[in-house]
């Protein structure tokens, strides 16, 4: 009887310590909180050359216009946002009609339009927030205006935010820095190619092949300077072209069905 009582107490005492221990395997570890810190890493930009008055937002997006820039312009860049969705921004200064009232409405480049859908492959219907808060139904050409991640850099000198796709980054020397003031503009050798120069030898290129060329932007690549150009053809077709600074001819030209080339252009 008695090694019958003991047996039970032993296994009683097993029981409780597996028990205890299952219990304490099961508690969930905490983590250490990540104390690291992601430092910013500011960088300066110039202004695209064919840009003029750009506005300069208070807040990204939407925010209230505090300021206006060109090409030419340097600035240095301390933050960036981007909340992951499409913006669609005009990229030049354009007349808009408002199809409920047929008033003709001015915007600048840059400035955001609202409920943007396709209608088909050269028009978009958009929305026109109004400074009044009212709401203008327009139509826009496809290619007036860009489609783009809403990415924004933040311009030290200025105290605002600047959507990126106005601009290009400045390789600097680690002894080198931007100027504080909107006085600088980008310095170009004798034996390069300016953007100016590509653009005019692709208008001219365009004029004889019957295409019409409708956007333009500088790409920095592999420490080279392309200039790519998007034109349209008679039949529909959208070409990308590509030049170099240190050679004024085609590099190389991309055409297909301008949905397709569309995306490409705005991937670049």
């Amino acid at each position: 009887m008695k090694k019958l009582i003991l047996l039970t107490l032993l296994l009683i005492i097993c029981c409780t310590d597996e028990t205890a221990s299952k219990r304490k395997s099961s508690k969930k570890v905490k983590k250490k909180a990540d104390t690291s810190i992601n430092v910013f890493q500011n960088f300066a930009v110039g202004i695209l050359s064919d840009k003029k008055n750009i506005n300069v937002r208070k807040k990204p997006v939407d925010g209230k216009i505090i300021d206006r820039v060109s090409g030419g312009e340097e600035y240095t860049v301390t933050n960036e946002y981007s909340d992951g969705e499409p913006v669609y921004l005009l990229n030049k200064k354009i007349k808009l009609k408002d199809l409920k009232t047929g008033e003709m409405i001015r915007k600048s480049p840059g400035f955001k339009l609202s409920n943007v859908k396709l209608i088909d492959d050269l028009y978009y219907s958009a929305d026109i927030i109004n400074k009044d808060g009212s709401v203008s139904e327009v139509v826009v050409f496809r290619y007036d205006v860009d489609e783009n991640e809403s990415k924004w850099y933040y311009i030290d000198e200025i105290g605002g935010w600047i959507y990126s796709s106005f601009c290009y980054r400045i390789k600097l020397n680690e002894s080198s820095s931007v100027s504080s003031s909107k006085v600088n503009k980008p310095k170009t050798s004798l034996n390069k190619i300016t953007f100016k120069q590509a653009e005019a030898f692709m208008q001219k290129r365009c004029s004889d092949v019957n295409q019409t060329l409708m956007k333009k932007k500088i790409k920095d690549f592999d420490g080279k300077t392309l200039y790519m150009f998007l034109s349209v053809a008679e039949n529909g077709y959208v070409c990308i072209s590509t030049i170099t600074d240190f050679k004024l001819e085609v590099l190389a030209t991309d055409c297909g069905r301008s949905e397709l080339k569309i995306r490409q252009w705005n991937a670049l």
